[in-house]
């Protein structure tokens, strides 16, 4: 039975489908490191622990790691050692550490969480994360087998050290020493990375003149369902809840749902559930009215975060820009053209602003919110991608 989930990643049973992009994955993995680039709900952690299941079968030996509440870099290199010795194959990392380059450095190494080891070094040193992060990373690279080590909100780790005082620096020390600790001869063919996160880390990269030093990731893009996936998705849904879908509500609920991405398909398949027994069953009509409940205030929590992760990853002057940007899609009835957008973002920052770098504002700005799911691009025609996006910014953001 594959369960109607809202709100955590889909695994067993309950992870459907994603073969073609596993596989695309498995196959980059074998020369390249990547950065898997999708918006927030497109279901990149459900396809990381999936993966996280079936690397033995690539062969590798795989460790998880989410670093979206961590601040500072010695919490990061702590997360990488909890996600090794969580596995059974790295039962020997500590040992050898231990015993080899880190002898005399570690006091102590203890269990804080489910998801982390604290680790206290002596003495205490700014910059010893470093070197550890670098002892650990030779140190699994002599174990046996090849590892895979999938970094989830990497963005947002990067956004908590901008954030920080020196945060230009330090973020920048922390994404070079990355790079090196990837690429390094001595180790890089042994260990293998995916990161990922709901905030695009190339868009963060690229804000803070910081690209270098992501540069030597493949990009691999993660998107939504095509129509026959999600309509099989739908059957798998309707057979474990035994609520009939015939092919004309099916269809009604893709093309309601327009963007097809598992967190909107099953938003209103769990709406749907709600709303109808042996004397509703469902129908097209049915199908509207549940997508209306959606946008209610009672469910705004499903959708508020697009508004949040704007301030987040772009800071409050872009994000107010941006804010004018998707205000003004919203309200348009057709797709709104480049140089309409261009005019209206003229009147709020002045005639052909730039970036610091020189860059177009707009076209920076457009970039983000097109490869952040916001909008589509065609042919410089811009509508937002999700219409209960888009209805939703209609009904609770706009002015």
């Amino acid at each position: 039975m594959m369960k109607n989930l809202i709100g955590i990643p889909a695994e067993g049973d309950n992870f459907f489908d994603r073969d073609d992009i596993a596989k695309r994955l498995w196959r980059r993995l074998d020369t390249d490191n990547v950065l898997l680039l999708a918006p927030r709900r497109v279901g990149k952690t459900s396809l990381l622990r999936k993966m996280q299941q079936t690397a033995e079968t690539h062969g590798f030996f795989a460790g998880y790691l989410s670093v979206s509440d961590l601040v500072t870099e010695k919490e990061f290199v702590e997360a990488l050692f909890g996600a090794v010795l969580d596995h059974p194959q790295g039962s020997g990392l500590m040992t050898k550490l231990i015993d080899g380059p880190l002898k005399g450095m570690l006091r102590k190494v203890q269990k804080v969480s489910v998801a982390g080891f604290g680790l206290e070094i002596a003495p205490e040193s700014v910059d010893a994360w470093k070197h550890i992060g670098e002892s650990f990373a030779r140190t699994l690279a002599q174990l046996d087998g090849r590892w895979l080590i999938m970094v989830d909100e990497m963005p947002l780790f990067v956004l908590s050290l901008l954030r920080g005082d020196n945060g230009r620096l330090r973020a920048r020390t922390f994404l070079n020493w990355f790079r090196e600790l990837r690429l390094d001869i001595r180790f890089s063919s042994e260990i293998r990375w995916i990161l990922c996160g709901s905030v695009g880390l190339d868009s963060v990269a690229r804000r803070e003149r910081m690209g270098d030093a992501i540069n030597d990731l493949a990009m691999v893009s993660l998107g939504p369902f095509s129509e026959d996936v999600a309509d099989r998705f739908l059957i798998k849904l309707s057979e474990s809840y035994q609520i009939p879908l015939d092919d004309q509500v099916r269809q009604h609920i893709r093309k309601r749902v327009g963007w097809l991405i598992p967190f909107h398909i099953q938003l209103l398949f769990a709406e749907l559930r709600e709303s109808c027994n042996e004397d509703t069953p469902p129908t097209p009509e049915l199908v509207d009215n549940v997508y209306e409940s959606l946008l209610k205030t009672t469910n705004r929590a499903y959708f508020d975060w697009w508004v949040q992760r704007l301030h987040d990853e772009l800071g409050q002057t872009e994000a107010r820009s941006a804010m004018v940007l998707l205000n003004t899609v919203a309200q348009a009835d057709s797709a709104t053209s480049h140089d309409q957008l261009q005019l209206v973002l003229d009147s709020v920052t002045g005639a052909n602003a730039a970036l610091s770098t020189g860059e177009s504002r707009l076209n920076y700005l457009l970039d983000v919110l097109v490869s952040d799911g916001y909008l589509t691009d065609e042919n410089h025609q811009y509508r937002f991608r999700s219409p209960l996006i888009r209805d939703y910014w209609r009904r609770r953001v706009l002015p």
